[in-house]
């Protein structure tokens, strides 16, 4: 595909809908957002649908998240 952003759009739809109901996933989300615990500014650099980024705001984390793809940022 030669247009890197039409890749990441479909991309993104098809990994939200997997990964949100994929209970491993939401593991990874947790064992990050412990991991970065000390952490008060954080960075999501290619946050995708920003699962790990909503994660850490409802842990009350200053979060800055980023996607290649605006239609991943929610």
């Amino acid at each position: 595909m030669a247009n890197t952003t039409e890749f990441w759009e479909r991309y993104m739809k098809s990994y939200d809908t997997i990964m949100s109901a994929y209970t491993k996933h939401r593991e990874l989300v947790l064992g990050h957002a412990s991991a970065l615990q000390n952490c008060h500014r954080i960075l999501d650099s290619g946050c995708g649908p920003g699962h790990l980024a909503k994660e850490l705001l409802d842990r009350e984390h200053e979060v800055y998240a980023l996607d290649i793809n605006s239609e991943a940022i929610r």
